[in-house]
């Protein structure tokens, strides 16, 4: 369940006057690293290196620069901290906690099962046991009335009579005090069942929890690209799960502020679903380059 969350968001786009689509190409767009939100534990220095790394991976396609570091610029790219990130914060600590209960349960349970199987089996003696004693203890019984019926029993009968009814009642007291081991084991096993079902309650919880987060009509928007507005020329990162998720949302909107729209094909830098992303940086597509080809004015 990994990352559940971050595989189905949209990214918008607002687009309006600005710098236009050519003017991308012939000359490199001045940005200015803006507000850095201090919740999200990243430096202004460690945010602009991850544009960095998004702004790499169009010039190297492009084969020239496309964006420009300038303190000041209008053109701000900052990290907002939103309820949308609480949510992607709250997905990954469900998924992180989420996995340690499973595996919680999946140990809970070999020890249920242990039990279980350990109290079956002494059950099963215990119960062997029991009619065994049982069909001693009327034998013994039956001995008994013969000798009262026939008369003044010898010594040596009296004898043998006595020895056995000591070793069954040596017996009874070894039954006895192994019915109570079963009894404790089996309040190990009941202990272990209401244990594990807890963990499993807790577990299903949340999972419901997290899909509720990303259910269909709670998606979470990772970024928006802002070409004219109030705020000005902008981009706006509102979320991410990691720093390579990071590096692929910059990359989707700096897109966007080279005049590239939304590419239908799953898997570009530009699709507009943001499903996947490189483990280390962000790689463009076939999709994606035509679309970079277009917006600079270049056809083939």
């Amino acid at each position: 369940m990994r990352h559940l969350a971050l595989r189905t968001l949209l990214v918008p786009v607002l687009f309006g006057a600005g710098n236009g689509v050519g003017a991308a190409c012939e000359e490199p767009i001045a940005y200015a690293v803006g507000e850095v939100d201090p919740r999200y534990d990243l430096s202004p220095q460690q945010f602009h290196s991850a544009i960095r790394d998004a702004v790499r991976v169009w010039e190297e396609a492009a084969g020239q620069e496309l964006f420009v570091h300038r303190p000041g610029a209008d053109f701000r790219i900052r990290l907002v901290y939103t309820g949308l990130q609480e949510a992607t914060e709250r997905i990954q600590e469900l998924e992180e906690t989420t996995d340690s209960l499973r595996k919680r349960i999946e140990k809970m349970e070999e020890r249920l099962e242990a039990v279980r199987e350990q109290f079956q089996q002494e059950n099963r003696g215990f119960e062997d046991k029991v009619h065994d004693f049982q069909r001693d203890k009327r034998g013994y019984e039956r001995r008994l009335r013969r000798l009262k019926a026939g008369g003044d029993p010898s010594p040596e009968e009296l004898e043998a009579l006595d020895a056995r009814r000591e070793e069954l009642e040596k017996r009874r007291q070894a039954l006895q005090d192994q019915r109570q081991r079963l009894k404790d084991l089996k309040t190990r096993v009941n202990r272990f069942a209401v244990q594990t079902n807890a963990l499993v309650l807790r577990y299903n919880r949340q999972v419901r929890e997290a899909k509720e987060l990303v259910q269909p009509g709670r998606e979470l928007h990772q970024g928006l690209y802002q070409r004219a507005g109030d705020q000005g020329e902008a981009i706006t990162i509102r979320q991410f799960g990691s720093p390579a998720r990071l590096r692929f949302v910059l990359a989707h909107e700096l897109g966007h502020a080279l005049g590239i729209g939304h590419v239908e094909a799953p898997g570009a830098v530009m699709y507009y679903r943001n499903e996947s992303a490189n483990p280390e940086r962000p790689s463009l597509t076939d999709a994606d380059r035509q679309a970079l080809r277009e917006a600079c004015g270049e056809r083939e």
